[in-house]
């Protein structure tokens, strides 16, 4: 996938089946990088929830941002073959807010 990251290819190639959205593309293949119990009280940045800092909140653990880039590589490869009407370019874009959805979902 990149940045010394690799999943075997019959992973990549289930989550590319499996994978109907770009989002459920996303989860799938970070699931592929990380065990369930290590995305409990993760994010995306590790930056703490705007609407919670007058709280104290100091955040939740980030992601490997190597991790992320390698999403967003596999990703760029999943892209190709399956078209949308939204612009390559967008859909790059919303890698990180696809992930930090499904991370919010998760915990």
């Amino acid at each position: 996938l990149g940045h010394g990251h690799f999943i075997p290819e019959w992973r990549f190639k289930w989550a590319m089946d499996k994978g109907k959205t770009d989002s459920r593309f996303c989860s799938l293949l970070l699931r592929t990088m990380y065990k369930d119990h290590e995305l409990v009280d993760r994010s995306v940045t590790g930056r703490p929830c705007r609407r919670n800092i007058k709280h104290g909140d100091v955040g939740r653990k980030p992601l490997t941002p190597t991790k992320v880039e390698a999403v967003r590589v596999g990703f760029s490869h999943y892209m190709k073959g399956k078209k949308s009407t939204v612009s390559d370019e967008e859909r790059l874009d919303l890698v990180k807010t696809n992930l930090s959805n499904f991370l919010s979902e998760k915990n």
